[in-house]
């Protein structure tokens, strides 16, 4: 990795931001864009004259030292480096192709559950891409629409529309969380395929007992979240009842001679009351009491009327006490008392959508419904639902719809309703409830029949009979108590994109531009020629023609070795869920997940598959590079660098992610972490991890050299001899001579005693030919012992230029052997190679014994 620190200003005060990044180009164009607006200078390390590159085109792209440092300022001066930078990465030879990194070889930003390592639930993707599943993934379907609950048979069940992705898929595993669909009671899963939904067509796929519903927009109202309904005579004292209405010095007190209700389930500190003393005046009547009944004394005085509006100042059993200290004498007497604002009507809750035309609640009674007095009773509680119509402005216009309804029943368990009306308009209301059935407080055991209104939906219809070229699941799921405890949807199921098949000629379908199939057959496949197939002529991805484009045949070969070396390594299985990936980037992940490098020759894509190679397919000494342009690092192992692999892939038996750490003892002191793109396998995980563990510990020479054309004519991961010009003495030319098996060199070499030798022709087209020879009575002579394959080139003329030679022993030949990783084309007459020693070790896990996944993942 590369540290880049940036400093916003050159003068700034502030500390620089700091990057880790795999290629400081890369990093340029990603933040930058090819066109900034502010004025970069790039440093190799500290600022200065010296160590400035920002003109430096090859230094930007060689991106090979540790640390960066990048100056910005106000300004528009650029000297076009990052537009000169995009134009070579876009022509590059191996273009498709950047080293597989952790954690920007998976996109995190702006992902779809699928690839999600948490928090993997059903949720909204709005203004997202549609996901577009690639081989087989346990899918987490988006939501289509919101999801509403209803209540059938006293029982709540929640429906959902989900997207899958797009495309067509076969499904298999569908489950709510860990739970089979098929083994919820009354859950139901219906999956359509593209171009059918609920509102038309019939289901490719049913689990569970069909659906009724269509696809409906229905919002519910944050407002009403279990609001209880109470009876009139819950909230409110009875319009006529005893009363006794002492003085005191601490405030007047009223009692209640019937508790029904109590003050204190109905009125609270600071309310108002109102007292009305029916048939009650100002005038006294001489002789007679408050209730016309003679008394003993002659003359007394008349009866108090203590109506009027009071504050509560303490509540008890049955008693309050006002604010007021003003009654000159006890009276018991019948009165009306009312609770100043008390209603058993909700309020109004309005529905704004214009579309509106129907209204749904959901009415429940959470503890059940029955009177108890030694055996459970039948109870029945009604209610109102009033619903008026709003003018477009949200003015209610008096226009009022009423519907009435009930619960019922003798049971403990949950009773409940959805109510579902059809309103006499489409638009705005507003809607209200209340219980019409007053509580028993003179039955002489239980009641329970307490009723909340849980749910209102202001449900539209959605007109549309199919959304396109989308894979979508309509859901019906029991809330049972397991379902409802966890408040998140967890919807998934095994998806595999069903796309053409090819058979290395041709196609088993064909797909219109529309993604609808149009002929032929389609099947569930992960293969990657059948993948890079359909992303290449996609016209949402690649938009190109397979016939001059794409190598399919090159291609299909390629899948053959893949197969060949173990069927799970040409396999690609991923979801692309950003909207910035392009076709390239696509092309590049699918590649990658199959051991190989994606690259265009002669305007085709076509793939490199990085294996073992026993022979080197090009030669590189003095004759074929530019002098004094040749770089070679080495590395050797210390505290600071990685010695072990932690490889992080999807398990498909596990159903999560998993890690693959090497080496197996735990003896590494610090791990390279690695998550590539569409691996979803133990086997192409574990091989994977160990090629990566391998080249981790045996990549220790990098070379970079600037050839003659020869080179345009390589492939990425190519295996080539190159000659180290570094060194004083090398033993490479041209071949100057030939008497016989006897060869006259440009240079003289010399034989390490008792080790056999080889020397290393190039032929014409460029390929290779290895012969062991012996020492000449000359220096500059060999004697072949085998016969070349073509005539050798002694002299320039019609034949090109001479043979091209390597010497050396045969234990030192490994030393030229390099594995191509990048090529810079942008000049020319030259070609900048850059590759890192090849070694057999990389490969040593490829067929060896692969070991129980049970003893790896744990």
């Amino acid at each position: 990795m590369i540290r880049i620190r940036l400093y916003d200003s050159p003068f700034a005060p502030a500390a620089p931001r700091v990057f880790e990044v795999p290629s400081l180009a890369e990093w340029l164009l990603d933040h930058y864009g090819p066109a900034p607006d502010v004025t970069v200078q790039i440093f190799r390390g500290e600022p200065c004259a010296e160590t400035e590159i920002s003109r430096d085109v090859r230094a930007i792209l060689a991106g090979d030292c540790a640390e960066y440092v990048v100056l910005q300022s106000p300004g528009a001066q650029y000297y076009a480096v990052i537009a000169i930078v995009s134009a070579i990465i876009a022509v590059a030879a191996i273009v498709l192709m950047p080293k597989p990194v952790m954690p920007s070889n998976v996109n995190r930003t702006q992902q779809s559950p699928n690839n999600a390592l948490g928090n993997r639930e059903n949720k909204v993707r709005l203004l997202e891409r549609v996901e577009d599943i690639y081989g087989t993934v346990k899918s987490i379907p988006s939501l289509m629409m919101p999801t509403y609950n209803k209540y059938i048979q006293h029982s709540k069940f929640e429906y959902g529309y989900y997207c899958v992705g797009r495309g067509y898929y076969d499904i298999d595993e569908v489950r709510d969380g860990d739970t089979l669909i098929a083994d919820i009671d009354g859950a139901s899963a219906a999956f359509y395929a593209p171009f059918t939904s609920p509102n038309s067509g019939t289901p490719m796929l049913q689990i569970g007992a069909p659906i009724g519903d269509g696809v409906v927009t229905a919002k519910r109202a944050i407002e009403v979240d279990g609001i209880t309904l109470k009876a009139v005579n819950q909230v409110q004292l009875p319009a006529s009842a005893k009363y006794r209405y002492t003085p005191a010095a601490g405030g007047d007190t009223i009692t209640q001679i019937d508790k029904k209700p109590n003050f204190n389930s109905v009125i609270d500190v600071g309310d108002q009351i109102t007292v009305v003393m029916a048939g009650f005046n100002k005038t006294t009547y001489a002789g007679l009491d408050y209730d016309g009944s003679k008394v003993d004394e002659t003359v007394v005085a008349g009866p108090y009327n203590y109506s009027g509006t009071y504050t509560v100042a303490a509540v008890d059993d049955g008693v309050i006490t006002l604010t007021t200290a003003s009654w000159p004498a006890e009276k018991e007497v019948d009165s009306a008392i009312t609770i100043v604002g008390a209603t058993y009507v909700t309020d109004w809750v309005t529905l704004p959508e214009a579309d509106r035309t129907e209204v749904w609640c959901n009415v429940v009674a959470q503890n059940g419904m029955f009177k108890d007095d030694n055996g459970k009773l039948i109870t029945a509680v009604g209610f109102t639902i009033e619903i008026e119509r709003l003018a477009a402005d949200l003015t209610p216009t008096g226009a009022v719809e009423t519907i009435t309804a009930s619960l019922s029943g003798a049971v403990q368990d949950e009773r409940a309703e959805t109510v579902e009306h059809v309103t006499g308009w489409t638009g705005p209301a507003r809607v209200r409830m209340y219980r019409t059935t007053p509580f028993d407080f003179d039955f002489k055991g239980t009641v329970v029949d307490e009723i909340k209104w849980t749910d209102l939906y202001s449900v539209s219809p959605v007109s549309k009979a199919e959304f396109g070229n989308k894979t979508t699941v309509h859901t019906v799921t029991q809330a049972t108590a397991r379902a409802t405890a966890v408040k998140t949807r967890q919807l998934n199921c095994l998806a595999s994109r069903k796309l053409p098949i090819y058979n290395g000629v041709s196609f088993s379908g064909v797909l219109g531009d529309d993604g609808r199939l149009v002929s032929g057959t389609i099947a569930a496949t992960s293969r990657l020629v059948d993948i890079i197939a359909a992303v290449s002529i996609d016209p949402k991805i690649g938009r190109r023609d397979l016939a001059s484009e794409v190598d399919m045949k090159q291609i299909w070969d390629v899948q053959q070795a893949l197969d060949a070396w173990n069927p799970e390594c040409g396999q690609f299985n991923y979801t692309f869920d950003t909207d910035n990936t392009s076709f390239e980037e696509a092309v590049v992940m699918i590649a990658n997940a199959g051991f190989c490098i994606a690259y265009r020759q002669n305007g085709k894509i076509r793939l490199a598959f990085d294996q073992a190679q026993a022979n080197s397919t090009a030669l590189f000494t003095h004759r074929n590079k530019k002098p004094k342009a040749e770089t070679i690092t080495r590395t050797f192992a210390s505290d600071s660098d990685y010695d072990g692999v932690e490889f992080v892939y999807a398990d498909p038996d596990t159903g999560q992610s998993e890690t693959i750490t090497l080496p197996l003892d735990g003896s590494h002191t610090k791990a390279k972490k690695f998550e590539i793109a569409g691996i979803r396998s133990f086997a192409q995980a574990w091989l994977r991890a160990n090629r990566e563990y391998r080249k981790l510990l045996g990549q220790r020479i990098t070379i970079e050299t600037t050839t003659t054309t020869d080179a345009r004519s390589l492939l990425p991961n190519a295996r080539i001899d190159i000659v180290d010009n570094t060194r004083f003495k090398s033993y490479d030319g041209e071949v100057v001579g030939q008497d016989g098996l006897t060869l006259t060199l440009s240079g003289d070499v010399a034989f390490v005693p008792g080790q056999p030798h080889s020397i290393v022709l190039m032929r014409r087209d460029g390929s290779l030919q290895s012969i062991a020879c012996r020492a000449s009575a000359e220096p500059n002579q060999v004697i072949l012992q085998a016969l070349p394959s073509e005539e050798i080139v002694t002299s320039y003329g019609s034949d090109g230029i001479r043979t091209i030679y390597s010497f050396a022993a045969d234990s030192a030949r490994g030393a030229q052997a390099y594995l191509v990783q990048e090529m810079d084309l942008s000049d020319p007459q030259y070609v900048t190679i850059r590759a890192i020693n090849y070694s057999a070790d990389y490969y040593a896990a490829d067929h060896a014994a692969m070991p129980d996944k049970s003893e790896i993942i744990n």
